[in-house]
């Protein structure tokens, strides 16, 4: 939204809090105030968001609203999370996750244990990491969610680059790859092609590490992606002219 837009849908979502205040509505009072807070995102006014959420999740306690409650202790974390509180975000999604499992909501436990991996390894905690990316990939082939299971094995992917573990890596992108293949994802695909060619890289095969960029490239010139494009590109060119770099 556009910086107009935003102060009017402020207005809009302030006036309908007062008047679910004054009938005593909290489920529409919570719906306000959570469409306040994430206007508050988008203007980066993390104090405000996180006052709204807060709120917001009383109120749907309140009402024994699990939906209402997970969705604001996901706001939460994720504001956590932007303010590097990763003891305060691992709680929030913590209890979002218990939620989600009480509700038999798989999206909602599959996002969750993605935040949670994601915290883990800001921490360097690459078990717990691996155990979180791990049981939302077995949820999502459960589910047969095909862009969950490829965003899980592309998370397990960055882990094993950490741990040094090179064929494992190799093996979690390549079938991410296909899995983007497979839902048509230019984006998913471009990404699983940029870390397969840096993965080559590292092991030292330039020639394939050079087709695998290039194909990269391709997939991120197709979603109009400029930068991403330009940067592997820059890749593909130091290693072709490396007496630029030295």
């Amino acid at each position: 939204m556009q910086r107009d837009q935003l102060e009017e849908a402020e207005k809009a979502f302030g006036e309908a809090l007062e008047l679910s205040k004054e009938a005593q509505n909290g489920q529409g009072q919570a719906f306000a105030l959570g469409k306040l807070g994430d206007i508050y995102m988008q203007r980066d006014q993390l104090e405000e968001a996180e006052k709204s959420f807060g709120e917001a999740l009383e109120l749907f306690k309140e009402a024994q609203n699990v939906q209402g409650q997970t969705f604001a202790l996901a706001k939460l974390g994720y504001i956590y999370m932007q303010r590097d509180q990763l003891e305060e975000a691992e709680k929030s999604f913590g209890e979002a996750l218990e939620l989600s499992k009480e509700a038999q909501n798989v999206q909602g436990q599959t996002f969750t244990l993605g935040k949670l991996g994601h915290i883990y390894m800001q921490r360097n905690q690459l078990e717990e990491a691996e155990k979180a990316f791990g049981e939302a990939l077995e949820l999502d082939k459960e589910a047969q969610n095909v862009q969950g299971q490829a965003i899980a094995l592309g998370e397990l992917g960055y882990l094993y680059i950490c741990r040094d573990q090179q064929e494992e890596a190799e093996k979690a992108f390549g079938e991410a790859l296909a899995l983007h293949r497979e839902a048509h994802d230019m984006w998913g695909q471009a990404k699983c092609l940029r870390s397969l060619g840096n993965l080559y890289v590292h092991q030292g095969q330039p020639e394939k590490a050079r087709s695998t960029y290039q194909e990269s490239i391709h997939c991120y010139q197709l979603v109009n992606s400029i930068l991403d494009a330009a940067e592997v590109q820059n890749i593909l060119d130091s290693m072709q002219c490396p007496y630029l770099y030295i």
